[in-house]
């Protein structure tokens, strides 16, 4: 979460030449009840959706259920 973070901040910060520019990211992680790597790209994807549903620019980490962190 923190190296997530840092890029996020990092992003939002930059000062780009025509617009601002943020990130939205949904992270999940490797725990003995993920069987496969599809599900943990599932999880991750659905991390994602509810960042952008959210408002966008944050991060969203998915654990059994899903925990967000505001930006």
């Amino acid at each position: 979460y923190v190296v997530a973070e840092r890029i996020r901040s990092m992003i939002e910060s930059y000062s780009w030449n025509l617009r601002p520019i943020t990130i939205s990211m949904g992270l999940s992680y490797l725990r003995a009840d993920v069987d496969t790597s599809a599900q943990l790209l599932s999880e991750a994807d659905q991390s994602l959706y509810k960042s952008k549903t959210r408002g966008r620019n944050r991060i969203t980490i998915y654990q059994q259920r899903v925990q967000e962190s505001a930006a």
